[in-house]
């Protein structure tokens, strides 16, 4: 059947979801799984969205979880990404709300100028109040809390978002810190395994992740848009934001503007100076500070990336969406052409060979992606005996000489899972139990039809099973790290995708995956 939808496509117009019927498409119990890359198409979670576009709490959602107070219902409702032309630096935004009693509605808002890399939220703008962001943005998109009593159900409808278009420097729209800043603090462990984070995560055993103490760097459920990276004694682990804490919710202290305690500079956190300063009375937004700490750290960064044990400790803490990363290591792609050297790997510094200097040394990696992987990288491509594929209809071969090793197969999207046809899995044997960083190559290729925006990989890990969202429209020709994960010896571990995505008719490809055994 999606076949003759494949040949209708092929010969008619493409049509786009509009706001509305996106939204109702979605089932009410619809939580997307952890994308690598942005959010473009929303999120739900605990909310429905009637016929009219109103967002509604469930009435039997669960609790909210301890940041937000003593509510007994909550939901997140994020908007698609919407794209507006010329650039804007403010926005004003609009809409109308039901708030009974013992209820509460939180809007806040954030910009894109290219639909990948999102300035922080704007929280809690309110209705009829506009916004304004550091870089222009041709994108923005809107996140709605909704925190419910006992009989209080709130709503939101009608949400506008309206450009204040202005005359803009043209330099800014691409400028970002050249490296992402650093600081050293003190963190505590977060445990609490079972309870539910800022945005809706349940806690498991050894999760992934950080507390930050301001609602503006909090990632949607699901994705690593807002990560930093957390160095202990050599030992180093990126991690995504997904809970607001532990002393301040209000304490962007990583950022040029403060949002309060303006008077304290940048880097040194209010807890951090209401204890050794006795600032504001030694006292933070949760109450006196009994001991110094400026993020919280989920147990499986803390005790399997970091090998800290106790349950507090001094850290290096780099804030990633603010640039690049200081510590990145050499590119998942091998690079065109490394120039000559005496040694690998290449030298800045290094004198010149005094010979064909356009020959490599024989000691120089080889530039190929082809070549064998080095030691600790295991390569498993589309056509390799360790990816398995089933098609109830057919696979289509991708443009000759594109994807790894010049291959790629690809199918047509859909986000009816009863529609789906075609599932690919890469299962390596590994040589060794480690912590593995797992990369997915996207091809850059051209077929004639878009691109998916998510394309969900589901990761089977030693400890439990994990699904991560890839835009293969923002991530094309890259090798994308679905992140770093510990895996058994042996071919119990494995990365599979679906043709199954929150967009339709859209070209799903499926090509090389890596695991790079962590240092």
């Amino acid at each position: 059947m999606r076949q003759l939808k494949h040949l209708a496509r092929a010969g008619g117009l493409i049509l786009g979801l509009t706001m509305s019927n996106y939204m109702t498409s979605l089932s009410p119990s619809y939580v997307p799984p952890i994308p690598a890359s942005p959010l473009i198409a929303g999120q739900q979670k605990d909310v429905r969205v009637g016929a009219d576009g109103a967002i509604e709490l469930w009435a039997n959602a669960p609790p909210a979880p301890e940041v937000y107070g003593s509510f007994k219902h909550f939901g997140i409702f994020i908007s698609p990404a919407q794209e507006f032309s010329p650039s804007f630096h403010t926005l004003s935004i609009s809409y109308d709300a039901t708030v009974p009693y013992g209820g509460s509605v939180r809007l806040d808002v954030r910009s894109s100028p290219d639909g990948t890399r999102w300035s922080e939220w704007e929280p809690g703008v309110e209705n009829g109040a506009s916004a304004t962001f550091d870089i222009p943005g041709h994108f923005v998109q809107y996140r709605a809390t909704l925190l419910g009593g006992e009989d209080a159900v709130p709503s939101v409808r009608a949400v506008r978002l309206t450009p204040l278009y202005e005359a803009l420097p043209s330099a800014l729209a691409d400028e970002r810190p050249p490296v992402a800043p650093t600081w050293k603090l003190h963190a505590t462990r977060e445990g609490l395994v079972g309870r539910h984070t800022a945005n809706g995560h349940r806690i498991t055993k050894r999760d992934h992740f950080v507390s930050l103490p301001s609602w503006r760097s909090l990632s949607p459920e699901g994705t690593n848009q807002y990560m930093v990276r957390v160095t202990y004694n050599g030992r180093s682990s990126v991690a995504p934001v997904y809970d607001v804490g532990p002393w301040n919710v209000h304490d962007n202290y990583w950022d040029e503007k403060r949002q309060i305690y303006a008077d304290l500079p940048r880097g040194w956190p209010e807890d951090h100076a209401a204890y050794f300063d006795h600032y504001n009375g030694g006292r933070a937004e949760k109450g006196k500070v009994r001991f110094p700490t400026a993020i919280d750290i989920g147990d499986g960064v803390w005790w399997d990336d970091l090998g800290i044990r106790g349950d507090r400790a001094v850290v290096e803490v780099t804030f990633l969406w603010l640039g690049t990363d200081p510590l990145a290591g050499q590119p998942a792609a091998p690079p065109p052409a490394p120039p000559p050297a005496a040694t690998p790997p290449p030298a800045p510094a290094a004198p010149p060979q005094p010979a064909a200097p356009a020959a490599p040394p024989a000691a120089a990696p080889p530039p190929a992606p082809a070549a064998a992987p080095p030691p600790g990288e295991i390569v498993v491509d589309e056509r390799d005996p360790a990816f398995k594929g089933q098609a109830k209809v057919k696979w289509y071969n991708g443009p000759e000489n594109c994807g790894n090793a010049g291959h790629s197969l690809w199918t047509f999207s859909t986000p009816n899972p009863s529609e789906s046809e075609n599932v690919g899995r890469w299962q390596p044997a590994l040589p060794a139990e480690a912590l593995y960083d797992v990369y997915v190559s996207v091809p850059a290729c051209n077929n004639g039809y878009r691109d998916t925006m998510s394309a969900r990989y589901l990761l089977k890990h030693r400890d439990g099973t994990q699904e991560i969202t890839v835009n293969q429209v923002a991530e094309a020709g890259k090798w994308v790290l679905l992140g770093r994960f510990p895996f058994a010896a042996g071919d119990g571990g494995f990365v599979e995708l679906r043709d199954i995505s929150g967009d339709s008719m859209r070209t799903i490809w499926f090509d090389a995956v890596k695991w790079v055994k962590a240092p």
